[in-house]
């Protein structure tokens, strides 16, 4: 007996050989992997699928870690509905199962035949449906024909900084301020993914061949440019390249006023929004258009902050300050530069040196600042995200921040990162998961947020993924600190006390101070009986409470290791007090599971705005 093509469960309904799938008639968007993982569970209904047998069925013929499988479980439970594991449920370390009832149902596939009808009417009809057959035919053959001559569809693109002609005569905030300026223009272009400035900022330095570029960066197509001032003139070769086999689907030579780069940057921008055919809207095309200042000199002086900037260290980021504000002072309604200052404030408030409140304030300031000129601003927007997450603890105003970010710019990496964060705290962590993987879609070349999905993993409970991630990063650079020490909180959850207390030695090598990997050590040697040593690395992180914000919070790990319960609740306590901007995590972190069961707990989590469930 033949296979049912037809399965029904619940609501839904599984075209097997269509490989669709309907929720009450209605068909559901999922992605190729995900019906094919659906299909092979449905298969065995209440067996377990190992995770190993699911990787070599969906992914049959290429090497994938087991974030994929996560990842893919993820979209297809968020498809179903399906948060409380009603159809797919977790068997830990092993796999997963399907655990619904399913039906086989051919009913579609068989009917009564039909009634008899007037012979002029079936010709009718008959005429039509050939008509639909050939129209169909036809529009196949035509989208066929189009691909042959011109690729597969851009969905995404990465602006490269602009090379110099002549190397000598390089200007590399100039170059990386072009790239910057069409990125942001090119971020209006309805569906359409952009590679955000951080990303391609690493080539300023660092230039490699552009195809490799895009592979790298992982994109559809790149655009690549020359430029030069040659005395009052700015002299400018662009291509849009498809990756795939390098062929310029867009090439041109430019030539300006060095007085006026906007004209040239308009012109690149819409020659490649009239390449990729895109249908614009008003507001889109008014985007594309749209220019933040006519100073050109505010502009040069903003392209030296965000060139700045994109160093993402502690002299870059003060430097950057210092160049939007000397922007300002030319053009003080220059929306882009406030909102340069906000961003450069709340990375500098969470990382110092400056004082944490002190920055906040004054990137929260500057954010409206940016917003009262501009409310479409959407890395405005994101840092008063940022202040109202780390800072202020406000989960409401942090939602709608990022949800107007979102609204006005799909691509704006840093909204999608805050979010993940803002997820984690209000105990939404597989949301979170897509959330990191969304911005390594966006920026794989990011170090924090490629780090940042080891921590979205282990904070969901995914301790074998978040493990597997870790020791993925750690083959590729191994002294990541970050992943050392996120990959060791996974490994004492899964009960790897020798593995985690290797890992945490291993990032102290390169930094003796590190509090993570003290604190994995003294929760390591709590969990082993050995208190005297626990304690012995809670006075180490005493002694660096000066030093390093981050102390307090591991001390509260060692405490809660210990199950002295009052010990570890004095040391959050301080956490708030220092306006430790990561707080939100001692929700899900499982460090912290002991004292769930404590009704200072609850107490604790509503100080900043949070409920344990």
């Amino acid at each position: 007996m033949s296979e049912p093509r037809y399965l029904r469960f619940g609501c839904f309904r599984l075209d097997r050989r269509e490989r669709l799938l309907a929720r009450d008639g209605v068909p559901v968007a999922l992605p190729p992997k995900a019906v094919d993982l659906l299909i092979a569970l449905t298969e065995e209904p209440g067996a377990l699928r190992t995770k190993e047998e699911l990787l070599a069925r969906v992914w049959p013929d290429v090497t994938v870690d087991e974030s994929n499988l996560s990842q893919t479980i993820f979209v297809l439970r968020k498809a179903l509905g399906d948060e409380a594991g009603q159809w797919i449920a977790t068997v830990p370390r092993r796999g997963y199962r399907f655990s619904g009832e399913i039906i086989a149902d051919d009913s579609a596939a068989t009917s009564a035949p039909a009634p008899q009808k007037p012979r002029l009417r079936s010709t009718i009809l008959a005429g039509a449906l050939i008509a639909v057959i050939l129209i169909a035919a036809a529009t196949v053959a035509v989208i066929k024909l189009r691909k042959k001559h011109d690729g597969d569809t851009i969905h995404s693109i990465a602006v490269l900084p602009f090379r110099p002609l002549d190397e000598q005569r390089g200007d590399r905030p100039l170059e990386l301020g072009i790239a910057d300026t069409l990125i942001t223009k090119l971020s209006v272009l309805p569906d359409l993914i952009i590679s955000p400035t951080r990303a391609v900022a690493v080539f300023v330095d660092h230039p490699v061949d552009p195809l490799a570029a895009g592979r790298t960066l992982d994109v559809d197509a790149v655009i690549d440019g020359n430029i030069q001032r040659v005395g009052t003139r700015v002299r400018c070769n662009v291509r849009l390249l498809r990756v795939s086999d390098g062929r310029a689907i867009v090439a041109g030579e430019y030539d300006e006023d060095a007085g006026d780069l906007f004209v040239l940057e308009d012109r690149i921008a819409q020659r490649v929004a009239s390449a990729l055919d895109v249908r614009l809207s008003v507001r889109n095309r008014r985007g594309l258009a749209k220019r933040y200042t006519n100073n050109a000199e505010a502009y040069q002086l903003y392209t030296q902050g965000r060139f700045q900037w994109s160093s993402f260290q502690e002299a870059g980021l003060l430097s950057s300050i210092r160049y939007y504000e000397a922007a300002l002072e030319l053009d003080p309604h220059y929306a882009q530069a406030w909102a340069g200052i906000a961003n450069s404030y709340s990375v500098i408030a969470i990382y110092g040196p400056l004082p944490r409140e002190e920055s906040f304030a004054k990137a929260r300031e500057a954010a409206l600042r940016a917003l009262a000129l501009d409310r479409d601003l959407a890395n405005a927007h994101a840092g008063l995200a940022g202040s109202d997450i780390f800072y202020s603890h406000d989960w409401r105003e942090a939602d709608e921040e990022l949800r107007r970010a979102l609204a006005s710019d799909p691509n704006e990496v840093n909204a999608h990162s805050l979010r993940a964060y803002l997820l984690q705290a209000l105990g939404r962590p597989e949301e979170a998961i897509a959330e990191v993987r969304r911005v390594q879609q966006l920026d794989p070349t990011w170090r924090i947020g490629t780090n940042d999905v080891i921590k979205a993993l282990y904070l969901a409970r995914h301790y074998d993924d978040a493990i597997a991630e870790g020791r993925r990063l750690i083959s590729l650079e191994p002294a990541n600190r970050y992943a050392l020490t996120e990959t060791s909180y996974a490994l004492i959850a899964r009960g790897f006390l020798p593995q985690a207390a290797a890992m945490a030695r291993t990032a102290l090598a390169t930094a003796p101070a590190d509090p993570r990997a003290l604190g994995v050590l003294g929760v390591v040697a709590a969990r082993s009986g050995d208190r005297a040593a626990a304690v012995k690395q809670i006075e180490t992180l005493r002694a660096l409470r000066s030093k390093d914000w981050r102390c307090d919070y591991e001390i509260g790990a060692v405490w809660a290791a210990l199950d002295d319960q009052t010990a570890a609740f004095a040391a959050l306590d301080d956490c708030v007090t220092s306006h430790y901007p990561f707080l939100y995590e001692v929700r899900t972190d499982a460090r912290f599971d002991r004292l769930s069961g404590d009704a200072r707990f609850a107490a604790f989590l509503a100080k900043i705005g949070l409920s344990r469930t």
